[in-house]
């Protein structure tokens, strides 16, 4: 986070490497970007640049290793490697005003981002993000689609690779003023549960894997729990979904069933929202894979409304949404404000927008045949209702 903002406001790019990536993707992408500063996580990272050939490094000007427990350490293929408090100290050499200088020379439409794509098919793409498309979009998203406010709490813990975890971890709480939490390293193998539980946060975003596994959850406490406890559950969660489909058609549920809700939520479903972690949040939302419905439905009789959106790293990450008042469950919602979505003869999902990006690094061939008059083509097979709802069906 410090190294992508620091970069950022002072012109440069910043990409991620991701940790599970071996010497080969390491160096891959090092050399493509041009890289002139690597930070890595700790020596274990740093290690995997002592492997590979030195001609791929010709860029780096220097490394830097993060955790405060390296107290220094050796130079990579004669290329200078400094701890984090050394390369601070280094950097506090340089006046505040060559800072201002360049940071003010900064403009709309200057790449400040590049992530790399998955690379299925060969070497991942570079994917250039500009400094406007990702202002804009993080205040789109966390302003007119949410509408939230500058008291939101958030978890850091998807890789920053991704143009997801950008957004939420570094772009939108620069942008909206929004408190970032941080997970542990191995968030993703358990121990976020115990984080959301403790820190809390009121707004969170997941794939559907991530949900997939908090259903599950409670699935296993409720097989360990008493006959009661799990009648209990099962009436409390019916009433809930009475009461959630009376909202999702805009009406207030009656006054019994109301009345049953509120007294059920609190004795019963406000304690499975705790053990989730997500009892202080607004709204949850899920992307960048295909959800089961029934998913869905389960959150919002728990009491926590859940919203798909669509997006890809190409229109920097969010185009579509599902929003309080307009949410129609397997949809992934209408266009976000400011955004055009239509579909091709082939019946392509095509997006343009101030969130579509410049093209991909040095892949000009490659950005003619994505971008065209400005249009994105996403590469996803939809439909759009008459009610402007678009459906994600297939991928091309």
């Amino acid at each position: 986070v410090f190294s992508w903002a620091g970069a950022a406001t002072i012109g440069c790019m910043g990409t991620g490497i991701y940790a599970t990536n071996g010497p080969e993707g390491v160096a891959y992408v090092v050399d493509h970007a041009k890289a002139k500063i690597v930070i890595a996580e700790d020596e274990k990272q740093l290690a995997k640049f002592r492997k590979v050939d030195k001609s791929l490094l010709k860029s780096v000007k220097a490394f830097v290793v993060y955790s405060p427990n390296e107290l220094e350490t050796d130079p990579v293929h004669g290329i200078p490697a400094y701890t984090w408090s050394g390369f601070m100290e280094l950097g506090a050499k340089t006046s505040q005003e060559a800072v201002e200088v360049k940071r003010g020379a900064v403009v709309p439409g200057q790449c400040c981002s590049l992530i790399y794509t998955s690379g299925t098919t060969g070497n991942p793409k570079a994917v250039m993000i500009s400094h406007d498309s990702c202002t804009w979009t993080a205040k789109v998203a966390f302003e007119d689609v949410f509408g939230l406010g500058r008291e939101e709490h958030v978890v850091s813990y998807l890789p920053l690779s991704h143009i997801a975890a950008q957004l939420m971890d570094i772009i939108s709480p620069m942008v909206n003023e929004v408190t970032v939490h941080f997970a542990r390293p191995d968030a993703l193998k358990g121990s976020l549960k115990g984080t959301l539980q403790e820190c809390q946060p009121t707004v969170f975003f997941g794939v559907p894997r991530v949900w997939e596994k908090q259903h599950s959850m409670v699935t296993i406490k409720l097989k360990e729990g008493t006959v009661f406890g799990r009648w209990a559950y099962d009436l409390a969660l019916r009433v809930g979904s009475e009461a959630a489909r009376s909202r999702k058609d805009g009406i207030k549920p009656g006054a019994i069933l109301s009345l049953a809700n509120k007294v059920l939520d609190l004795l019963v479903l406000k304690n499975i929202r705790i053990l989730l972690g997500i009892d202080k949040c607004r709204w949850l939302s899920t992307a960048a894979a295909p959800i089961a419905p029934e998913l869905i439905d389960w959150f919002w009789a728990l009491g926590k409304p859940m919203y798909e959106v669509y997006g890809q790293t190409e229109c920097t990450g969010i185009a579509t949404a599902n929003i309080p008042g307009a949410n129609r469950i397997g949809s992934v919602g209408r266009a976000n404000s400011g955004v055009e979505v239509a579909v091709s003869k082939q019946q392509e999902i095509l997006i343009k927008g101030p969130g579509v990006i410049q093209g991909y690094w040095n892949k000009p061939e490659k950005t003619a045949e994505t971008f065209v008059d400005g249009w994105l083509h996403t590469g996803d097979v939809g439909k759009i209702d008459t009610d402007g709802y678009i459906y994600i069906v297939d991928h091309m």
